[in-house]
């Protein structure tokens, strides 16, 4: 591990208990790792509130649980992990996903050589449900990246919530009560803003 990132990396939890560990081992792989990790529980009602409080006590302090009394869905469960946030990047991973040990590393360079970039994102892999191990493949020398409009976001979804990357102070969060594309409705309130997008052409 090489250094520890200005990163909050948030993770909305329901009823995850079988695949969290695969998402926070990802997170943990990282080789720039986040200042630090909230793991939200979206009011489960199973064992995932414990498992959450076990990984937080086998990986210290950088690890926070936030445990909600009534379900909320992922959008509001992000809009809480994005506003109890300390660092000033905030990187969204969903429980049943997992990122590549140098996603953390490319992203946040990107994100701090360009600073008029509010929001990026990625390309990404779909992964084995049944996959236990952090993924790991060859990423190519040189990331392209592409600034999204408004016009690109109509045409196809663009990137999916667990390669997005963006800047904590954004004023705007994701439809507390919208249960579906809130993540797509979200990128097109940042660009009707005047806020700029980009796409980094690199599956992470």
């Amino acid at each position: 591990m090489n250094s520890v990132a200005p990163v909050s990396v948030v993770v909305p939890c329901f009823r995850c208990k079988d695949t969290i560990d695969r998402a926070v081992a990802s997170v943990v792989a990282q080789t720039h790792r986040p200042a630090e990790l909230i793991l939200v529980d979206d009011a489960s009602g199973d064992g995932t509130l414990d498992a959450l409080y076990a990984l937080q006590r086998r990986m210290g302090d950088w690890v926070h649980v936030c445990a909600l009394q009534v379900n909320v869905g992922a959008a509001q469960a992000r809009n809480v992990g994005w506003d109890g946030a300390s660092q000033k990047l905030v990187a969204f991973l969903d429980a049943d996903d997992a990122w590549h040990p140098r996603k953390l590393e490319l992203q946040v360079a990107y994100m701090q050589d360009h600073p008029d970039v509010a929001l990026c994102g990625h390309l990404h892999r779909v992964l084995e449900a049944t996959a236990k191990n952090v993924p790991q493949w060859d990423l190519p020398l040189q990331v392209h990246a592409q600034d999204v409009r408004w016009r690109d976001l109509l045409l196809r979804h663009q990137f999916v919530t667990p390669s997005v990357m963006l800047r904590r102070e954004l004023p705007l969060r994701f439809a507390a009560q919208q249960r579906y594309m809130e993540d797509f409705r979200l990128w097109l309130e940042v660009v009707s803003m005047g806020y700029h997008i980009a796409k980094l052409h690199i599956a992470l």
